[in-house]
């Protein structure tokens, strides 16, 4: 598995628990479909309005014209051993991602895997951080 993360990565407002979710869905994917013995990517890359996550593999890509409807919890046109559990999967995925204001896609790569990326905004400050030697407030 290769990740790539710039030292640099801004902060990002987002529901950790719920994107972590997305993570682990397109993670566990990637390693369904990729063949043993080939890699894994995962990827970010920060624009000053959004952060875009990638999860790659290597496996067979998408069958063509099926790269919006991953996302459909109602997928016609694909063998059920190959959308079964993705298909769940992506559909929480894109909820969870579009819940922050965000985008998912789904992409092949060449000269074969699939890509999967989503955006998300970011806030134009990031939250404050307290000091550590901030006092501690007074219980009531």
């Amino acid at each position: 598995m290769r990740i790539g993360l710039p030292e640099d990565a801004p902060l990002v407002k987002l529901d950790a628990v719920l994107i972590e979710q997305v993570l682990t869905n397109l993670i566990e994917n990637a390693l369904k479909y990729a063949p043993a013995g080939t890699g894994i990517e995962i990827a970010a890359e920060f624009a000053p309005d959004a952060v875009t996550v990638t999860v790659a593999d290597e496996g067979p890509g998408i069958p063509p014209g099926l790269e919006e409807k991953l996302f459909d919890q109602v997928l016609q046109g694909v063998p059920r051993a190959r959308s079964e559990w993705s298909r769940l999967g992506l559909t929480i995925c894109r909820a969870i991602v579009e819940a922050h204001g965000g985008t998912i896609r789904a992409q092949n790569r060449s000269p074969r895997g699939a890509a999967f990326s989503f955006t998300l905004p970011r806030d134009e400050a990031p939250p404050a951080i307290e000091s550590e030697e901030a006092p501690l407030a007074k219980a009531s």
